[in-house]
């Protein structure tokens, strides 16, 4: 290579390593704040499908008796 690329490819820094841990550097925190409303998309997204799956558990109680009693029935398209 001639001298000149070389000296300027030098001063670019090019083949230096690269730290992603910079707490003073912007784009650390752009990338954190990313990640972190990327998952809490995520963790509503499963959440709210949670919530709207059928729970697969009866709950029966009786006052009289002070018992409950459990009754677990399969889930809907659950193979035997």
């Amino acid at each position: 290579m001639w001298p000149d690329i070389r000296a300027a490819i030098e001063r670019t820094g090019w083949g230096n390593p690269v730290h992603l841990w910079q707490p003073r550097d912007a784009c650390l925190w752009v990338y954190v704040l990313g990640v972190a409303y990327g998952l809490w998309a995520l963790f509503g997204q499963i959440n709210a499908a949670i919530r709207a799956s059928p729970c697969p558990a009866t709950v029966r109680c009786s006052v009289s008796t002070r018992r409950c009693s459990v009754r677990l029935s399969r889930w809907p398209g659950a193979r035997v």
